[in-house]
């Protein structure tokens, strides 16, 4: 495998990555928090431990 080298410095890559948002899945993200909700999960994007 070939590796090829970076074309931005470190300072402007951390500028590129930055300006990159996501799509996101919103749909997704909704379903999910729909079936947690339905087993009584809350608050599962506030960074509580889910139950495993």
């Amino acid at each position: 495998m070939f590796r090829v080298a970076d074309v931005f410095s470190k300072k402007k890559r951390s500028q590129v990555m930055a300006a990159i948002r996501s799509k996101g899945n919103k749909a997704t993200e909704l379903k999910l928090a729909s079936i947690l909700r339905a087993y009584g999960i809350k608050a599962w994007r506030a960074r509580l431990r889910l139950p495993a």
